[in-house]
């Protein structure tokens, strides 16, 4: 997933995940570089006991390495997270609703969940499924500018021109300035009046 062409585009890694596979590879390394020196029967023991203990460690480490790295992504025609291979695809179109929600790293019941470890913030999701209206809790660090990106890829309220309200007048500016609009009135009425008795 690239940020080509992207409203929105996050990606977040879990740096703490992505060194598993070095210290599982160091400490697998170590214990079976411990049974060889031992020797004897024990060492057999010991070198099966080591393997078994650094593929499960490596094991560990690819899953680090899979669901290290979380990416998501707008586009006028979806809505995408991943989280190594898996997360939600959704049509611009099926989206329904989307709003920012207090943080969590679970879902309600019956409501899928895809929350980085990175996260610090929330965004549920609302769409339609064939039919049936289901929900999706995508985690981010950036819950407002994915809201008013996806608000924008459906034409929604954020897509709008912003307008600039002004705050109501202050009484007295007011005031001030008609005033000083009488006052060049009447300039301009003793001007005319002056160069009418000249004529």
């Amino acid at each position: 997933m690239g940020a080509d062409q992207a409203l929105f585009f996050e990606r977040q890694i879990a740096r703490r995940m992505l060194a598993l596979p070095f210290f599982g590879a160091l400490s697998g390394i170590a214990a079976i570089t411990a049974s060889v020196l031992q020797g004897g029967l024990v060492a057999t023991s010991l070198f099966a006991a080591a393997a078994v203990g650094l593929g499960a460690v490596l094991y560990l480490g690819f899953l680090g390495v899979f669901f290290g790295v979380a990416r998501t992504a707008v586009t006028k025609d979806e809505l995408r997270e991943e989280i190594g291979m898996l997360g939600p695809r959704l049509a611009m179109a099926s989206i329904k609703k989307v709003e920012a929600i207090p943080f969590t790293r679970r879902g309600r019941l019956f409501e899928r969940s895809f929350v980085p470890p990175t996260s610090t913030e929330c965004v549920r999701v609302t769409y339609d499924d064939h039919g049936t209206e289901r929900t999706v809790v995508i985690g981010t660090q950036r819950a407002t500018a994915l809201v008013e990106a996806v608000e924008r890829a459906k034409g929604g309220a954020a897509s709008l021109p912003r307008v600039r309200v002004e705050a109501p007048a202050d009484p007295d500016v007011v005031a001030a300035e008609a005033e000083v609009e009488a006052e060049l009135a009447r300039q301009d009425d003793e001007r005319a009046k002056a160069e009418a008795k000249a004529e």
